[in-house]
């Protein structure tokens, strides 16, 4: 398993005691690392390069580099000619380099790689390694905290720790005496500058298509054995047929399900296997596997939880029976088509009327406590929390008003959004969410960051072929017209076409089976975990009893929480939303809690269950 640990300046790293280095490489006398990397040194600079590029041979005959070199001193070479020019790379690393003034940080544009924590002197791949750095104080940041509740997750750059930050994907860190400078390396107005405003749907289709074979054949290039994830969708639909048209070999599949699950795609999934001729495997979840929670807390670093988490563990782990050199996701591709665009639609519109201070202020007065029944007030609360609220990340976990009652000191949560809130163009308006939620957080915070966090937990090569730079590249040229089809009117009422140039290039080759369905969404049904009573009543106390209820909330109101809960567990809900969201919310107490005795402990490990 990859990681690394150091120092920016060039002063001896020192480790709280002697055994805590035993598993690592010493690079130097600042830097230690472990797991596959390759790494260079010429005169005064020094790389260690993580993770897997797939066309960097390409890119250095285009730069007049020797091809030949090692991935490592190519990097080197780019980075030295112009920093810029690492954005043509396509895959999922971490680089770091060494001068002799300081030290430079880059991630790939997704964050496909190993993250990086960093504080002002020591950075590290995980946020647990802290407890191995010598005088350095764990302490909870509370304004962080408050995000992770609401949301499942802290956006970078802040963390859990208080002093510690961690770095943005498709970010570069530059550190110089003692002054730590962070830099984007994609912007927006990069972004939305390449529209090509007169390609046809059917010209695009077929570039559309070229660029994905070509991304799957340089992923699987040289490999002995290829896997891909399936699904039952035009995303891993796509993968597989894609990867047919090149490559006649045996292919693994695999396939996770729930257990009594009316909107199963396992059989979907398998129609796909059988179509193209995959070894396929399967796994139904029953609501058992939360045992494991504590491994994917250790594994994932921040506090972390969304409801395809423990989906993104358990088929890495049913790939580790059979373990293909490579395994292509579908991952990441509605994000670069645009999601939630009926909501957007809705937002334009009522924005458009001069209604939406209404509506802002009628979904706040619903926010109240007393709304959080499973009725009619608490879907016209989320709905138009969702509509209204659409240019920052979606928020199933508690709102400001139920973390009052809950933590002892409440800070009020920062939302993750779009520095822009409003625009009177419907295409323009579309660009700014997919640029700054869709891909900067949905894909580049949560998607990507869990899929490859639990690929890398079993030592698994995970990749994503849709988030290929050229088809990055390729896809910001297109009209928003040619991504989803409709008008905003058509689009508001459900008449749009989603993914309207993915759909239109696979629909002629997938099984009518995919592409006739309704789609179903891709969420994970959470309550299932808490269906069993003997279960639930161990995973509540364990949560009432924890270090962190002790110290930070308040435990009648946490009781309260529980209590409600186990009272409507076997009742018939009324939406499914609301036990989901409810589900959700026991869920961020339970990661925060096995997070924080995982902290507090010696070697990262503890028993919940």
């Amino acid at each position: 398993m990859n990681s690394f640990i150091g120092n920016f300046s060039n002063e001896v790293f020192e480790f709280k005691s002697s055994k805590e280095f035993e598993s690592y490489k010493q690079l130097s006398a600042n830097f230690f690392a472990k797991g596959d990397f390759t790494d260079y040194k010429i005169n005064e600079k020094y790389i260690i390069l993580f993770g897997n590029i797939y066309n960097i041979a390409n890119v250095a005959n285009g730069e007049g580099i020797n091809a030949n070199y090692s991935n490592a001193q190519i990097f080197l070479e780019l980075f030295m000619k112009n920093q810029f020019l690492i954005k043509k790379l396509d895959g999922e690393f971490t680089a770091i380099i060494f001068s002799e003034n300081g030290c430079n940080i880059i991630r790939d544009r997704h964050g496909a790689s190993l993250q990086v924590y960093y504080s002002n002197k020591v950075f590290c791949s995980n946020i647990f390694d802290f407890k191995k750095v010598k005088d350095f104080s764990i302490e909870l940041n509370q304004s962080s905290l408050a995000t992770y509740l609401a949301y499942g997750y802290i956006p970078s750059p802040q963390t859990a720790l208080k002093g510690v930050s961690k770095l943005t994907a498709g970010f570069a860190l530059n550190w110089q005496k003692g002054n730590t400078k962070i830099s984007p390396m994609y912007s927006f107005e990069e972004f939305k500058a390449d529209i090509n405003p007169n390609i046809r749907l059917k010209d695009a289709a077929v570039e559309f298509e070229q660029l994905h074979q070509k991304a799957i054949k340089s992923r699987i290039e040289g490999k002995k054995s290829i896997g891909l994830f399936l699904s039952g969708g035009y995303d891993s639909g796509g993968n597989i047929h894609a990867l047919r048209q090149i490559y006649s070999g045996e292919v693994s599949s695999f396939s996770i399900g729930f257990k009594n699950n009316p909107w199963s795609e396992l059989p979907l999934a398998q129609k796909l296997a059988d179509v193209y001729s995959t070894k396929h495997n399967d796994y139904e979840i029953d609501g058992s596997e939360i045992t494991f929670l504590p491994d994917i807390v250790a594994e994932i670093g921040d506090p972390f939880q969304e409801s395809g988490l423990m989906i993104n563990y358990l088929v890495n782990k049913l790939v580790a029976n059979d373990r293909p050199e490579i395994i292509l996701g579908g991952d990441g591709n509605d994000q670069h088509f645009g999601v939630a665009m009926r909501e957007l639609a809705m937002f334009y519109k009522i924005s458009g009327m001069g209604l939406m201070p209404a509506l802002r202020f009628t979904t706040s007065v619903l926010q109240s406590n007393i709304f959080d029944n499973d009725n009619f007030l608490f879907k016209l609360r989320f709905q138009g929390h969702k509509i209204s609220h659409i240019l920052e990340n979606d928020r199933f976990g508690f709102n400001n008003q139920q973390q009052k009652v809950l933590l002892k000191n409440f800070t009020p949560y920062k939302a993750p959004a779009s520095p822009i809130q409003s625009c009177s163009d419907f295409d323009q308006l579309c660009l700014i969410k997919q640029f700054y939620i869709d891909l900067a957080q949905i894909v580049n915070e949560v998607i990507l960051f869990k899929g490859s966090k639990m690929a890398a937990h079993f030592d698994n090569q995970l990749s994503f072929p849709y988030m290929s730079t050229d088809i990055y590249n390729f896809l910001k040229t297109i009209p928003r017209t040619i991504k989803t089809k409709g008008d905003p009117d058509a689009i508001s009422k459900g008449k749009g076409a989603a993914k309207y140039l993915h759909k239109y290039y696979l629909k002629p080759h997938l099984p009518s089976e995919i592409t006739d369905r309704k789609k179903q969404g891709g969420f994970a049904p959470l309550p299932v975990f808490f269906n069993d009573p003997d279960q639930r009543e161990k995973i509540f106390s364990y949560i009432v009893d924890s270090k962190f209820v002790a110290e930070y909330a308040n435990k009648n109101t946490v009781n309260k929480i529980l209590n409600d809960y186990s009272t409507q567990a076997d009742k018939e809900p009324y939406w499914f939303w609301n036990r989901q969201t409810k589900a959700t919310q026991v869920w961020n107490l339970l990661v925060i809690c096995i997070w924080w005795d995982t902290m507090k402990s010696e070697n990262n490990k503890i028993n919940f269950l």
